[in-house]
């Protein structure tokens, strides 16, 4: 059998890197609304609704909505098909990480001796290839699309903050 953890090892750095792009985008877009909440609650803790605890507690837990939006954006799974195929596209690889993949599964299946055969050597060209593909290259870091947005969000919330903590009861 044909050695193909270099294929393997190159689509889970792929993958990694878009669960990471994922959580960052997706810690980004929380911020807008993480923010415009903890805007709130010091507004309400400067009017007396709130008290400071209360007010500490809910900006706590717009740290937590942050949190908690980063987890699950990584979280989100990516299939080898998906991963696999936007290497090969970036690296220019004609969809053979893809197909390496697909076939190491469909080895097990039931099919002619020719069908294997071909799949098999399917495989071995991809893991000749494999050592020209680039996870990087494949899956560039990009700025949050909401990154600008949620700057402005976050500065005017940290101002109010800042304002709020310094402000005498």
């Amino acid at each position: 059998m044909v050695d193909i953890s270099g294929i393997h090892k190159t689509v889970a750095q792929a993958r990694r890197r878009l669960k990471l792009q994922r959580a960052i985008d997706a810690a980004t877009l929380a911020t807008i609304p993480a923010s415009a909440l903890a805007l709130t609650f010091i507004a309400l803790g400067r009017f007396g609704v709130l008290g400071e605890g209360a007010v500490v507690g809910l900006l706590l837990s717009c740290l937590a909505l942050l949190l908690l939006s980063t987890v699950v954006g990584y979280l989100q799974p990516f299939s080898t098909n998906f991963v696999a195929t936007k290497v090969d596209r970036a690296c220019g690889l004609s969809d053979r990480l893809a197909s390496a993949c697909a076939f190491e599964g469909a080895l097990s299946e039931e099919h002619d001796e020719q069908t294997l055969a071909m799949m098999r050597l399917a495989i071995a060209d991809a893991a000749e290839f494999a050592k020209k593909a680039d996870a990087k290259l494949a899956t560039p870091f990009q700025r949050p699309r909401d990154g600008r947005a949620a700057l402005a969000f976050a500065a005017v919330a940290a101002l109010a903050s800042g304002i709020y903590l310094q402000a005498e009861p």
